[in-house]
């Protein structure tokens, strides 16, 4: 199987569909990418007006290790996300 042919797998067993909305505040806008462990989709924040990546962790890989992995990278693009919206607003 191509690595096309699995990424289109992977993308038909994801939750989120154009126009869902998380918590309230992240519309989804479409799908980027779909690899081994989740998804990056184009998404809307509503709060501060912008558009952002939302990442999703695939039901098969919630397990404890990549839910810490993904964890983690989270708290890393937040911190980047923070200084570099310091700088743009400087």
């Amino acid at each position: 199987m191509s690595g096309e042919q699995g990424m289109a797998h992977s993308a038909n067993n994801l939750s989120l569909q154009k126009g869902t909305v998380l918590e309230g505040r992240y519309e989804i806008i479409k799908l980027i990418k779909a690899g081994g462990m989740g998804a990056v989709y184009r998404a809307y924040e509503r709060i501060l007006e912008h558009i952002c990546a939302f990442k999703e962790l695939l039901p098969s890989r919630d397990d404890e290790k990549a839910t810490e992995w993904f964890r983690r990278e989270a708290e890393l693009l937040e911190q980047f996300y923070c200084i570099h919206s310091f700088i743009l607003l400087t």
